[in-house]
């Protein structure tokens, strides 16, 4: 598996104009439209929230809202805070971990995505298992769904 580099002000920030510094923060914590993403750490993991949506990439770029570093962990938990369309939040992260695999290296290993959404129609259910599928050939280890709130462990 490949490493991470440190995501501190000496890591992946250098990747990014002097402007982008106030995208990264130790918050645990990521909250929009009624949703909410949590990390529950112990106090010595180290986790780096990055704002990707509006704050690292700007413009037509189709991303998703927020990507959280688990230094200890060696993984990236790509989030998406959506009301409905699960597959816009699928193509969201999708293209944001392409985005990342652009200057650094990852593996499938590495990598996780969480959609946060209100309530979902229950048809849409076996289309969110294809997806689910789908990621875990081609991206990451898992997608999951959850309902206004995940709280994810580490």
């Amino acid at each position: 598996m490949a490493k991470l580099a440190k995501f501190t002000m000496g890591g992946i920030d250098k990747f990014f104009h002097i402007s982008t510094h106030g995208c990264f923060s130790n918050s645990t914590t990521a909250t929009e439209k009624n949703k909410t993403f949590r990390i529950a750490r112990k106090p010595n993991d180290w986790v780096t929230r990055i704002k990707v949506d509006g704050c690292l990439i700007n413009g037509n770029i189709i991303r998703c809202d927020f990507a959280f570093v688990l230094e200890d962990k060696q993984s990236i938990i790509f989030v998406e805070l959506k009301s409905e369309d699960i597959n816009h939040a699928y193509d969201q992260i999708v293209n944001t971990i392409a985005f990342f695999k652009s200057f650094m290296l990852l593996d499938k290993q590495q990598i996780e995505g969480c959609i946060v959404s209100s309530s979902v129609p229950r048809h849409a259910n076996l289309k969110f298992q294809s997806l689910v599928a789908k990621f875990k050939k081609e991206h990451g280890t898992s997608l999951s769904k959850h309902t206004n709130q995940c709280i994810r462990g580490i």
